[in-house]
């Protein structure tokens, strides 16, 4: 068995499926688009908002024959974004890179070749490609299925909106002819992989016949010492974070809300990432520290400086964030659309509607007068990450696929 990876991103589920691959001997070859080993002297003389994003693409865990990226474009695309240039008026943008990527990807097609795995959106030329030369065709997942998608945006714009024009310029609210390009991608797979069963549900929405469906959980990075962790007691201020995309997607009306019904003599809050609503979290909380996005490594330094991650998202195929909050012992706040959602073990983390704000309200209060609380949901979270482990992750993928 020979697996050609293709995954623009890098992000951390990506790695850890290409290090399951290259581990049991059978990865053939990792298709990306920015591949850099930050090990290399060159790396301190880069300008300091490139480091920051090729930070987030380090390899150096995979031999450089192993990786082939195709990175030109959106090394451009960091560039102009930086220099604050329209993407329209370069004529570049993330589903160009994503074609350019699934394109690349086709042209390593070999005899070698016995399953080619490749991500939403980026997987059709490759697929096309596959299976004139009968070779096994693996798709992921990573979000919910884009009906549910449209579903929940336009449910979200009934309400809200003022927040319209943002949520429609999210890559989850695909035209008609994407929505075509995503449905074909998953009509020509052999194998579906989701990460959570709220994913897994949200293919219901299909119209057809689809191959098999599995979930297969993301896991949990290394996990922080409970005893080195200094744990909320009531003398200090709560500290609460969010980490993740300032879109409305997010629920970043509902945290704002939240926050704003807090004492906020007894809270500290950090906001972490970028987005279109960046300035209206800016000026509704001024109070907060705010930084924009940061590598793996120093998220999750910062996590376990705090107390409680709330993330009241309107969906996410399963919440990378969550489970990297859980691992450094924070107490979760999120809703059941994500891979939370069907945990069935008590005192891990805790449920939210973002219909019932004061109920949200209600439960962070309650962790300040009872820290014993917070804590005790803080070690569980951290005893379930320890357990779900990416290496965990890794042995069970290769079990599915085989």
């Amino acid at each position: 068995m020979k697996v050609l990876l293709t995954n623009p991103t890098g992000n951390q589920n990506s790695k850890n499926l290409g290090l399951a691959f290259l581990h049991s001997k059978k990865l053939e070859k990792y298709i990306t688009t920015i591949h850099f080993d930050t090990t290399k002297f060159y790396f301190h003389f880069l300008p300091k908002f490139l480091k920051k994003e090729f930070k987030k693409r380090d390899f150096s865990l995979f031999s450089t024959k192993m990786i082939s990226s195709n990175p030109i474009k959106e090394i451009l695309l960091i560039i102009f974004r930086r220099l604050h240039i329209s993407k329209i008026l370069v004529n570049l943008n993330n589903e160009q890179i994503f074609n350019d990527v699934d394109r690349f990807s086709a042209n390593y097609i070999n005899y070698k070749i016995t399953h080619v795995y490749n991500f939403q959106n980026c997987a059709i030329q490759t697929f096309l490609k596959a299976k004139l030369k009968k070779i096994k065709c693996v798709y992921e997942l990573p979000t919910v299925y884009w009906k549910e998608h449209i579903n929940i945006i336009k449910n979200e714009i009934k309400k809200n909106p003022q927040f319209k024009k943002a949520l429609l310029e999210t890559n989850f609210y695909p035209d008609k002819t994407k929505q075509k390009l995503l449905d074909k991608e998953l009509a020509i797979a052999d194998l579906i992989i989701v990460p959570s069963h709220y994913a897994k549900r949200s293919l219901k929405l299909y119209k057809g016949k689809l191959s098999k469906i599995k979930v297969i959980p993301y896991g949990f990075p290394k996990t922080f010492s409970t005893n080195k962790k200094n744990w909320y007691d009531g003398k200090r201020k709560l500290k609460i974070l969010y980490a993740g995309s300032l879109n409305q997607n997010k629920g970043i009306s509902y945290l704002v809300k939240t926050i704003n019904k807090l004492d906020l003599n007894k809270i500290e809050v950090e906001i972490i990432g970028g987005g279109p609503l960046k300035g209206y979290l800016e000026e509704n909380l001024p109070f907060a520290n705010f930084s924009g996005s940061i590598s793996n490594e120093q998220m999750l330094r910062r996590m376990r400086n705090n107390d409680i991650f709330i993330s009241p998202t309107l969906f996410e195929g399963f919440g990378l964030t969550l489970s990297e909050a859980m691992s450094q012992g924070l107490v979760v706040m999120t809703t059941k659309n994500t891979f939370l959602g069907d945990l069935k073990r008590k005192n891990i983390f805790i449920k939210i509607d973002i219909k019932n704000i004061d109920k949200i309200v209600s439960n962070i209060n309650g962790l300040i007068k009872k820290p014993s609380e917070l804590k005790k949901i803080g070690q569980t979270a951290i005893k379930y990450a320890k357990s779900n482990s990416w290496k965990k992750y890794r042995k069970r993928i290769i079990k599915e696929i085989n």
